[in-house]
């Protein structure tokens, strides 16, 4: 499998762009905006300054770090409470999903 970026082959691009998006979390943005040797450019695609900034805070706030099926159920578990029954079951789902590929290395 080939390395991901140039900076993983040992010279490291002047510049680096990380696109925004749903998909994007701390861990990605962080990467992103590190490996640039004398510049780093984050792309946002807003309505406003408002909203461009609610979506860089949320995805700072996002984690996808697998951190095994009870981190996974106690998320889902903290969501019951204000989470429509079937949004909740959708969700769930997704997580339970998330949780055994990750586990399944599928």
């Amino acid at each position: 499998m080939r390395p991901p970026c140039t900076v993983c082959r040992g010279k490291p691009p002047t510049t680096v762009g990380l696109v925004l998006s749903d998909g994007t979390d701390a861990a990605a943005s962080y990467v992103g905006l590190t490996r640039g040797r004398y510049s780093n450019i984050v792309h946002i695609i807003a309505d406003s300054f408002d909203d461009a900034r609610e979506q860089w805070a949320q995805a700072a706030g996002r984690n996808r770090a697998d951190l095994g099926l009870d981190q996974a159920r106690a998320a889902a578990g903290g969501e019951a409470g204000t989470t429509h029954p079937t949004q909740l079951q959708a969700s769930l789902m997704t997580k339970i999903d998330d949780a055994l590929r990750l586990h399944l290395d599928l």
